[in-house]
């Protein structure tokens, strides 16, 4: 099954929101704020929340320009045959609706570039024996197909650990220590002669030093008829097997694809959507008529039913509008704009977002969305995140819009979403978190080109 990429979530993670607050105020005396876009305007408005909430760990996509989105692509379940080549997909359950479905690609396209991939390499599990301080250890999802990689302090127990080791060729060197792979998957030291010719299936025990990756070629039909595995390494060195079908299985129950390339610029309102991630289909549901696809925001889970495992399928579920807002966010609208008697001001920005009051094991995971659209339709994003309490306004000028137009001349709709980001690593845990009068403040600001206008 297809790894993708977005990171997977503990299942029984979620965090209580008692009396969650949600505070958003001006640093400017002409820069105004309103819950209501054309009435009751002040410097600083403020939301509770009374209830307890239940909010459960997720993440966000904005598609823009690059993504692939399809219109009721045709997928067929094939009913006879073997696999000889193309990539074929299994159907796995989605959260947009009973029934609905996200395809998952199960094989890696013929032609596919190897570059930067890895082949040849194995992992040995380790029996006995303690660490090295500063040696590179790896532990095993449940298949067997992914492996992480840990850095031991020294002295640690190694029974259930792996070993990482690479195929060597040429020969054998002096003070080298090799290795055989036996049939039970174990690597055993090798008795050999400095100088001989290195026996095919020798390897060497890669420690602190890198494996070789592949710098050219293409994935065949030949790799899938020899089932080579080839495994991808991500930049905190885990390695991911790439997996295949192999010439000859059974492809019963399985699907082909056939897409269309979308030429509209806007859902229909009827048709059924789905966005590429890598090589997967994941299904978007059907969304409001006449809703810009670019720019379409959608939420989702990934959760795994077993703690620090990845289930074969975690492709991202995206969740229907009624059960994100219920469940996974708190979502609050406001507006923006200049009061009476008011020049033009530029860079509206998000100057500062506070977290305060109780904290708890998953507050570093929490994130605010800030999603903003002018009087002309133009958007805008801006991200916080509390582990590293750092603003990113995401076109990379560090403002909102250039410009804010004076006199109440343009008002600026403001959607504020606050949830926890269940791609962080701290919500790889199975707590539970209480945040009881937790207060988010958030401020935002403008350089004002004069005080007031002239009369």
């Amino acid at each position: 099954m297809s790894t993708a990429s977005y990171a997977w979530f503990a299942m029984n993670t979620r965090a209580t929101a008692d009396n969650f607050e949600v505070e958003a105020y001006s640093d400017s005396l002409y820069l105004e704020i309103s819950k209501e876009q054309n009435a009751n305007y002040n410097q600083t408005i403020s939301y509770g929340e009374s209830d307890r909430k239940d909010l459960r760990l997720v993440t966000y996509k904005i598609i823009d320009s690059a993504d692939q989105v399809f219109k009721a692509p045709t997928f067929t379940q094939v009913t006879e045959g073997n696999y000889a080549s193309g990539t074929y997909y299994a159907k796995a359950d989605s959260d947009v609706a009973t029934g609905v479905y996200n395809y998952v690609a199960v094989t890696l396209h013929p032609g596919t570039s190897l570059a930067g991939l890895y082949t040849g390499i194995g992992f040995g599990v380790l029996l006995n024996g303690t660490a090295t301080a500063g040696e590179i250890y790896y532990t095993s999802d449940a298949y067997g197909n992914d492996f992480t990689a840990v850095t031991c302090q020294g002295g640690e127990a190694l029974k259930g650990m792996y070993a990482l080791y690479q195929p060597v060729t040429g020969t054998y060197a002096e003070g080298t220590t090799y290795y055989t792979k036996a049939v039970t998957g174990q690597f055993v030291e090798a008795t050999v002669t400095a100088g001989d010719a290195v026996a095919d299936g020798t390897y060497v025990r890669v420690t602190n030093g890198e494996p070789t990756a592949l710098t050219a070629g293409t994935y065949t039909t030949a790799d899938v008829t020899a089932q080579t595995i080839y495994w991808a390494k991500d930049q905190n060195g885990n390695f991911s097997v790439q997996e295949h079908l192999s010439v000859g299985d059974e492809l019963a129950g399985y699907y082909t694809v056939a897409t269309e390339d979308l030429t509209d610029t806007t859902f229909d309102g009827t048709s059924v959507y789905y966005v590429k991630s890598g090589d997967d289909y994941v299904c978007l549901g059907t969304p409001a008529a006449d809703t810009e696809i670019v720019g379409y925001l959608y939420w989702g889970r990934a959760y795994s039913t077993e703690l620090n495992e990845v289930q074969a399928n975690n492709t991202l579920n995206v969740l229907s509008e009624s059960v994100a807002e219920a469940d996974y966010y708190l979502h609050k609208t406001l507006y923006l704009r200049q009061g009476e008697n008011t020049n033009h001001a530029t860079n509206l920005r998000v100057s500062d977002i506070k977290v305060t009051g109780a904290t708890s094991s998953l507050k570093d995971a929490l994130r605010v969305l800030i999603i903003a659209t002018s009087t002309s339709g133009e958007t805008a994003t801006a991200t916080y995140d509390a582990g590293t309490d750092v603003i990113t306004h995401e076109n990379g000028n560090n403002n909102l819009f250039a410009m804010l137009l004076g006199d109440q001349q343009e008002t600026v709709t403001v959607e504020v979403y606050i949830y926890f980001d269940g791609t962080d690593d701290v919500a790889k845990n199975d707590s539970i978190a209480v945040l009881n009068g937790q207060i988010v403040s958030i401020e935002f600001a403008i350089d004002e080109l004069e005080y007031n206008k002239v009369q």
